[in-house]
């Protein structure tokens, strides 16, 4: 592989890699990793928006130089295994050239998990949550049919590309509202427990884990990116979960 493609090739993945979430350590030594197979020094700039990569050979006769807007595709734990997976089977020469860009291909276009079943999940994970701070069985079942809700309301929005404050805002909002009915009609013994669960499936708990990680090991444009943007969403989670409150008059 050529020095240009290569430094294409290295740009792409690691903008793919941000857009997933991974954390930046992890993509720098991927993409090293792949980097030193091909006898090639890479220099790495990452941020949430963009990544710029500079590649150049041991002896410096070739040098290569790449930027790629990245696209945050959501957060993907199966994506990330499989793209780390792919640089290891790089390095070690399990794969030529041609098969990783057509396997690397593959992987990005590859459809995320059925809504309905993440939704499903994420509701039995909130509704264990609530039972874990000492809810009962009805606040139990107020917190998953809050979380179902809300999760739509979240997937419907990002369908529809609204702005991610909002979405989060809304959903929240949404997810309060349901929640409420504890209160409002005098459902269960921990109604408190029940609106304080409703929205946890909203906090960006893996921005902030990789935001630590991230200025921890080096990558502060990414990490601060990353921080700043969690603060955010959390700030609109807390706003929806809030109006929700003063509407229903919940003291």
């Amino acid at each position: 592989m050529m020095t240009g493609q290569l430094c294409t090739f290295l740009c792409d993945y690691a903008s793919v890699m941000v857009g997933a979430g991974a954390s930046g350590l992890r993509i720098q030594k991927n993409i090293e990793r792949m980097a030193h197979h091909y006898g090639c020094r890479p220099l790495i700039e990452l941020t949430p928006s963009t990544v710029k990569i500079q590649l150049s050979t041991a002896d410096n006769a070739q040098r290569a130089f790449r930027s790629e807007v990245v696209v945050h595709s959501g957060i993907s734990f199966s994506k990330i295994r499989k793209l780390s997976s792919l640089s290891w089977d790089i390095a070690d020469n399990l794969t030529d050239a041609q098969s990783a860009l057509l396997r690397f291909g593959q992987i990005c276009s590859e459809k995320p998990l059925d809504g309905r079943i993440v939704r499903a999940l994420a509701s039995f994970a909130n509704a264990s949550f609530c039972e874990l701070f000492g809810g009962d069985i009805i606040s139990m079942l107020l917190v998953f049919a809050a979380t179902y809700i809300g999760f739509f309301v979240k997937q419907s929005l990002m369908r529809g590309k609204v702005n991610a404050y909002m979405t989060f805002l809304i959903s929240s909002f949404t997810a309060a509202i349901i929640a409420s009915a504890a209160y409002v009609f005098s459902l269960g013994n921990t109604p408190d427990v029940a609106l304080g669960t409703s929205v946890l499936f909203l906090v960006p708990g893996v921005p902030y884990l990789n935001s630590v990680c991230d200025m921890l090991t080096g990558h502060h444009q990414l990490g601060m990116g990353r921080m700043v943007e969690a603060t955010m969403l959390t700030a609109c989670l807390s706003l929806g979960f809030c109006g929700a409150i003063v509407i229903m008059k919940i003291a």
